[in-house]
């Protein structure tokens, strides 16, 4: 279902009457079962334990997906329920209205109410966070250092202190490493009664600036300074870095050129569209690209120290990039996640093709692989969201994280 396009019903401005809400209320209600019915393969490919919430995910959508505060204003002077908090039972909460406001007739009883809704809420956290020996805490997810891997008394004192997932960010050491501090998260984990969930991120394809040439008279770790205005060439070609000239003046006599992974990316690149540098300090625009390289205009700083250095991260909102979310490197560490790992951490994902290609690779490894854990950090993963949920419910454990600083500077 696309949660972008909008069909909204043409509504008197005037309050409504009780007929009028009414009748109003029957054909969202309509809308509710003809999306239902629309989205029967998706619903029905879900894990039975997702079914109901996947129904009802259809009925939300279908809510907000339309302009409803004439009726909300009349719920509210009746003294009902304005629909404004049914994300979690929306067709039973509508079907209540409806009873109440014309109890003669027949309605619906099947529907997801509040009752079952907290209880799945609860089992589903439950399933993929496991207990919580901290009632009065949250979950918390603590993120693994390599010194980790060796001090099972900090473990403990992190056990101790409310911790509850252990993240181990595949990007940085290697199986041996990984294998000690899972050794350790397991022991400690048996050895004080408190639960704790594994939990491995894959590394997914880095976007970066992977090199940046030497100004004269400046050391290379310094960064390439930049300023409004400036202009850039970005090349995928390993050292193919030129340093810029500058007049007296301090403005550019030839741009700098500076070189950006993976290589494919540029091809996929198009003129207007936005590019972001090291967490959204240095904005820039696609002005003129080839397959190789691209020309970009930095528009805006928002930085005291203007200094792009190699390594630091780059955002592409407006492309359509063609890069698979998972890289050579994920391939190779999947077969050990899948024995060690109680979740798995799933970036740069976009469509609900990615989520199955990761599902079927990790089967072929295991019986009982992780549960996975979309990451949202694009654009498109926000687009695409209702669409990515469907599909994660396919499987018994599933959960979203939300990358906010990715997410940041990809929607502002």
């Amino acid at each position: 279902m696309n949660n972008n396009s909008q069909d909204y019903t043409v509504l008197p401005e005037a309050t409504l009457t009780r007929s009028e809400a009414l009748n109003l209320l029957r054909v969202l209600l309509d809308k509710m079962n003809q999306q239902e019915k629309a989205h029967a393969k998706q619903i029905a490919a879900t894990h039975p334990s997702f079914r109901q919430s996947a129904r009802n995910l259809i009925h939300y959508l279908t809510l907000r997906n339309h302009e409803i505060r004439p009726i909300q204003e009349f719920l509210h002077e009746a003294g009902l329920s304005s629909l404004a908090s049914s994300e979690s039972h929306t067709m039973a909460q509508l079907l209540q209205i409806l009873k109440w406001l014309s109890p003669d007739e027949e309605w619906a009883t099947e529907a997801c109410d509040f009752g079952q809704s907290l209880e799945a809420r609860q089992r589903h956290t439950l399933q993929l966070l496991g207990p919580n020996s901290r009632p009065d805490l949250p979950h918390i997810m603590v993120t693994f250092s390599t010194e980790l891997a060796e001090d099972r008394m900090k473990i403990q004192e992190l056990l101790d202190a409310g911790m509850t997932i252990a993240r181990i960010n595949c990007a940085h050491d290697d199986p041996t490493l990984w294998k000690q501090m899972i050794n350790n998260i397991r022991a400690s984990s048996a050895k004080m009664g408190r639960p704790c969930k594994v939990y491995m991120d894959l590394a997914g394809p880095k976007i970066r600036v992977s090199e940046i040439p030497a100004e004269k008279g400046r050391d290379i770790t310094d960064g390439l300074e930049l300023a409004e205005g400036d202009v850039l060439e970005l090349t995928g070609v390993k050292g193919g870095v030129k340093a810029p000239q500058r007049r007296r003046d301090g403005t550019l006599k030839r741009h700098a050129t500076i070189v950006v992974q993976p290589k494919e990316l540029l091809s996929m690149l198009r003129k207007g569209e936005h590019i972001y540098f090291d967490d959204g300090k240095f904005e820039a625009k696609v002005v003129e690209t080839n397959r190789k390289s691209a020309i970009v205009e930095v528009k805006r700083i928002s930085t005291k120290k203007p200094f792009l250095k190699a390594e630091k991260g780059v955002n592409l909102p407006d492309s359509d990039l063609a890069i698979s979310s998972l890289t050579k490197e994920d391939k190779k560490f999947l077969p050990f996640i899948c024995v060690h790992a109680d979740l798995v951490g799933y970036s740069f994902v976009s469509s609900p093709a990615d989520i199955e290609e990761l599902r079927v690779l990790m089967q072929k490894h295991t019986t009982h692989p992780p549960g996975i854990v979309i990451k949202v950090e694009r654009l498109a993963a926000v687009q695409n969201l209702p669409a990515l949920l469907l599909q994660g419910m396919r499987d018994e454990v599933v959960g979203v994280m939300i990358a906010r600083g990715d997410l940041a500077v990809e929607i502002g």
